[in-house]
Formats: C-alpha cells, sequence, structure tokens
C-alpha cells in the first residue's frame, strides 16, 4: 500500500465528507468519471479501543467507473479518554494500521481489503478506510454461535495462521514484537486482578474465583509455554470481531479489529475463539471435531511437523487466552453496560473450558518437564 497525502488524514467523525471520500477512492484507484456527491455516516459495531462507522455513498448523476463503492467502513480511535490511553500504551493502533499495510494483502481472504491505512507519527491518532463486507451478519458474543459457523471460524483461523506458520520472516515486523508480552503480562495479570475482583467478586462463582486465582500464578509458567510454532495470530479472535458471509449456500468469515495482533502459537486463537464463542455444553460435543478440522486445514495449507496430537494439547494449554484478555480489558478499558456483562460470560465459559480440559494441570505438567 502507496502512502496516501498527509491531508486525506481525519481524526473525527464530523471530517467524514463527500470531499474526503472522493479524494481517498482516487488516490485509491484514480477516475476521473467518478465522483461522490453525498454521504452518510452511522456507528456499527461494539468497538472498545476504537470506533467503527458505515459510510453510504451516493455519486453524482452520471458518474462513471468500475469501482463505486456503495459503502465502506472508516475506523477510528475511540472517544472515551481510558480506552485511548489503553490504545496508545499499547500500541493497538500502531499494530493495527501496519496490519493492514504490511500484513493483509497477503490474506485477503479474510480481512476486509483497506484502501487508507495512516497514523500520526506519535501513534496517538489513527484513520482506517475499508470496504465494506455487506451483506453480512455480524457475530455476538453474547449470544454465541452455531457449530456451523464455528467450523468457519476454523477455517478462517488456519487462512490466517498458515501462510506465516513458522515463518522467520515475521520477525522482522518489529510492531509485532513478543518480548515484551513474554515479560509485562504475568506482572501485570497479578497487578490488575484485584481490581478486576472488586468488579466480579459478587458475580462469580466460588469455584471460577478459585480457578483464577490460581491461573495468575502460574502465568509466568503459562506464557514460558508461548512456544514455537509461532505465526501471526489476531489476538481478540471471538464473534464480535467476525462478520458472516453467504454466498451460494456456502459461509465465510471476514475478521475485524486487528489491534492485538502478535506473534503468537496459532492454537491461542482457537482456543479462545471455542472456549467463548460456543456454550459449555456445545463446546464440550464439539471441539474435539473442531480442533481436528483447523488441524487438517492447517495441513492442507502447507503446515508440516505438526501433529494432531499436538494441536490438541495446544488447544488445552491455551485455554486461558480469553479469560487474560477479561482480566485485563476490563481494567483498561471504559466500562460499559454491555462490556461488564461480556466480559463476566467471557470469565465463565473460559473457566469452563479450563477445568474440563484440566489446563492448570497441563501447564504444571509442562512446565515440570522444561525445568
Amino acid at each position: 500500500m502507496t502512502r496516501a497525502p498527509d491531508d486525506l488524514f481525519i481524526t473525527h467523525e464530523d471530517q467524514i465528507t463527500a470531499d474526503w471520500v472522493n479524494a481517498v477512492l482516487q488516490h485509491h484507484q484514480p477516475d476521473p468519471q467518478r465522483r461522490v456527491q453525498s454521504v452518510r455516516a452511522e456507528r456499527i459495531g461494539n468497538g472498545m479501543i476504537g470506533k467503527n462507522l458505515r459510510i453510504d455513498v451516493t455519486y453524482a448523476a452520471g458518474a462513471t467507473g468500475a469501482h463505486r463503492p456503495a459503502s465502506l467502513v472508516v475506523k477510528l480511535p475511540s472517544d472515551g479518554l481510558v480506552s485511548r490511553e489503553t490504545g496508545l500504551r499499547g500500541r493497538l493502533y500502531e499494530r493495527e494500521v501496519k496490519f493492514y499495510q504490511q500484513v493483509a494483502p497477503q490474506i485477503p481472504q479474510v480481512v476486509p481489503r483497506a484502501l487508507y491505512a495512516q497514523l500520526t507519527d506519535d501513534n496517538r491518532d489513527f484513520c482506517l478506510l475499508m470496504e465494506d463486507v455487506a451483506p453480512c451478519t455480524y457475530g455476538d458474543q453474547l449470544q454465541g454461535c452455531s457449530v456451523e459457523e464455528a467450523e468457519w471460524a476454523m477455517d478462517a483461523a488456519a487462512q490466517l495462521h498458515a501462510p506465516f506458520w513458522g515463518s522467520e520472516d515475521i520477525l522482522r515486523h518489529e510492531w509485532l514484537d513478543r518480548s515484551l508480552m513474554m515479560t509485562n503480562l504475568p506482572i501485570l495479570l497479578k497487578e490488575k486482578l484485584p481490581i478486576f475482583l472488586d468488579i466480579y467478586r459478587h458475580k462469580l462463582s466460588e469455584a471460577d474465583l478459585a480457578l483464577i486465582a490460581r491461573f495468575v500464578g502460574l502465568a509466568e509458567s503459562y506464557y514460558a509455554l508461548h512456544q514455537a510454532p509461532l505465526t501471526i495470530t489476531h489476538g481478540d479472535f471471538r464473534l464480535d470481531n467476525m462478520m458472516f458471509r453467504i454466498q451460494g449456500g456456502a459461509g465465510d468469515i471476514c475478521v475485524v479489529d486487528w489491534q492485538t495482533v502478535l506473534i503468537r502459537p496459532g492454537m491461542t486463537d482457537v482456543s479462545f475463539f471455542l472456549g467463548c464463542g460456543l456454550k459449555p455444553e456445545a463446546r464440550q460435543l464439539h471441539e474435539r471435531a473442531l480442533v481436528q478440522r483447523y488441524h487438517a486445514q492447517l495441513c492442507q495449507r502447507g503446515v508440516q511437523h505438526y501433529s494432531a496430537e499436538d494441536c490438541w494439547r495446544d488447544y488445552r494449554l491455551f485455554a486461558p487466552q480469553g479469560l487474560v484478555q477479561a482480566i485485563l480489558a476490563i481494567v483498561t478499558t471504559s466500562r460499559t453496560e454491555r462490556g461488564d456483562v461480556l466480559f463476566q460470560v467471557l470469565t465463565e465459559r473460559h473457566c469452563d473450558q479450563m477445568r474440563a480440559l484440566q489446563t492448570l494441570e497441563l501447564i504444571e505438567a509442562l512446565s515440570a518437564a522444561t525445568a
């Protein structure tokens, strides 16, 4: 993606005008016969770190040209000060923009195409203008998904992970560096856990509270086990960040909100999705078949030396991924009513997943074996 002129950069939704959309489209694909006459923007989605708006575009009468999208999606930083500072400190805005600039073109089947992706030198403000994949159905984390939709998610995860599996080239992306995560997350979890418990202590079961405390005590061991094979992962691979498309009776998924993209084991995404996307009863019935589907898709896409047994072990091992997200997100983003309910649901579902899979026992056993 070539760098766009600085005068196209906007920081607020009030700056979304017909002239601005026209200028971005002309930069992306010049066409003197195409002219935007008017736009209408409305908020969509449930983003906490950023805000998304759909832009309905009307073209001037008589305008011609092949590339005339009827709608687009723009993403800007959150209005909430807490969420905005989290985006800055965590390099979340930087990661998302650089992902669209440098990585997304390699996996177009699971990512919306970006027409414009820029951020300021201090990483405090960013602007993304993307294609709108409508018609589609947005995932809803609270409602959960069907087994068929979970199958599509496994396919999307394999499409994302396989091209970068075990690649040394991805290590050259400094903005994907995982070293700070390995060092800082165990410390951050212990620091933020009391705040999390102040919010949820009287809403969670004693069994879940004990499991959470035990996991945080094992956090250093857990992150020490984030070893090869590594790939590029989404990091927040759940329903709220997915759009489902049905075409000709077949379904697929477009994944959005790439602020948490990082180099990690691919199964962190899979464990996260299955732990919170399916309700516990459905997960226990179908998780093994879904993990097998993901593994088969990896193999079809050229991944080698990663057995089905390794895949299932890693699924069990990385079940805490969603719990980590819940603990940290509730104390680092601006709180909302839906967010409070969401993070409680995530916590309860992932605790059930970890308990059923005996994840903490696995962490202890693997840590002892590598000591």
